[in-house]
């Protein structure tokens, strides 16, 4: 009885792996759980006493369909002083989380039957929400040996007269690539000519361990009059991931038609949440900095973990908070013939969660979190060793 277009709409692998390691905690059992999406540290407090202050001040009722006009005006201004951007708040729509941005910029820029391209690795929800639509998401690989950073010539390859726009993630979820600026330029440059639109999943944008590498729109289109979106959200900066709170940037006569359709979708994002993030975003440097020297430090302790295991080929990530080695020897030593496989024998028999690659498009890799302590990663690392010891393939 239902659409026929869900019959193509897949379950998220990624959040059933969270409800297991959730249910495994519930139980008690012990395993390191490198499989997060979400940062480790709690809500910094004054984005906690904010939200409670506006609970108590009344702000319980339905928001502007838009957004909260001050907190429009905070994100544009966050793209100004971040990246000399000349946006203002009619450039802004506040969704709930970059989901909710991809969802209503795709809808509002895609009829049923057109394509999206998406680079392989991808965030496991945007071939689905094309799909929702009733389009095609052309599936456009990276490979491993150039940095998993999307090409062009790939780019021109996968595209026909049905595409109509191009989602790219960067600081990238898997992988940790960053799209630099030059390779950002001609990506547009492509789409324009092609009369696409392109979106900008950049959630880690703060994510950046190399000064100077990060661009987005603002950096070649600050005034916003080309076909340029950015979804983006409080959930990784902040860690608000339960609050549901992002937003989608851009021209405003595209944000304006996202608009319409979040008005007749959810009408707007919680309005006490999102007075939490107007606190976050005037306090933005504050809070974050001493997040970024951490998690600096916990990407080079994984990285030179998993460098130590047989069998795995990884790369160190310029961006976010995981890295996406290639573990096809690692699954040749435990006999798995899928991640999927060797996702279960490392939870099952080395207690280590981690994410298969074919939940994100790509067979023979594994994403692992390092927003998890340097000792808890050094932990997961010890007992996978452990693993191969004890099946004798070292």
């Amino acid at each position: 009885m239902t659409a026929r277009r869900m019959e193509a709409v897949e379950a998220s692998k990624l959040l059933d792996l969270i409800v297991q390691g959730q249910e495994l905690k519930r139980r008690g059992v012990p395993f390191v759980d490198m499989g997060p999406g979400q940062p480790d540290f709690p809500v910094p407090g004054p984005i906690l006493e904010a939200t409670e202050r506006a609970l108590r001040e009344g702000y319980t009722y339905y928001s502007p369909v838009m957004g909260l006009p001050a907190l429009r005006e905070a994100v544009a201004d966050r793209y100004n002083r971040l990246y000399g951007g000349k946006y203002t708040a009619a450039n802004v729509l506040i969704t709930a989380g970059a989901k909710g941005a991809l969802y209503h910029v795709i809808g509002s820029h895609m009829d049923a039957g057109e394509e999206v391209l998406v680079p392989v690795p991808y965030y496991v929800s945007t071939p689905q929400i094309v799909r929702l639509w009733g389009g095609t998401p052309r599936l456009v690989p990276c490979r491993f040996e150039n940095g998993f950073l999307p090409e062009v010539e790939a780019l021109e390859a996968a595209s026909g007269p049905r595409t109509r726009g191009i989602v790219l993630n960067s600081p990238c979820n898997p992988t940790g690539a960053v799209v630099p600026r030059d390779l950002l330029e001609k990506i547009v440059a492509f789409a324009e000519g092609r009369g696409m639109f392109i979106i900008l999943d950049e959630c880690y944008d703060r994510y950046v361990y190399e000064e100077g590498l990060y661009a987005t729109s603002a950096h070649l289109d600050p005034e916003a009059r080309r076909p340029v979106f950015c979804a983006g959200s409080f959930s990784k900066t902040f860690s608000m991931t339960g609050y549901r709170l992002g937003w989608a940037l851009g021209p405003a006569e595209g944000i304006s038609a996202a608009g319409r359709i979040q008005a007749h979708s959810m009408n707007g994002a919680t309005t006490f949440a999102q007075m939490g993030g107007l606190e976050a975003l005037r306090r933005e440097e504050e809070l974050f900095g001493p997040v970024l020297r951490d998690y600096s430090v916990r990407r080079d302790a994984l990285y030179q973990g998993l460098l130590s295991l047989p069998g795995i080929e990884a790369l160190r990530p310029d961006g976010a908070f995981y890295i996406f080695p290639r573990v096809t020897g690692l699954m040749e030593r435990l006999g798995a013939d899928t991640s999927d496989l060797l996702a279960t024998r490392l939870l099952d028999e080395a207690g280590v969660m981690a994410i298969p690659g074919s939940a994100l498009g790509l067979e023979g890799f594994m994403r692992f979190s390092f927003a998890v302590p340097v000792p808890r990663i050094r932990e997961a690392v010890g007992r996978i060793l452990g693993l191969l010891e004890r099946t004798g393939m070292p």
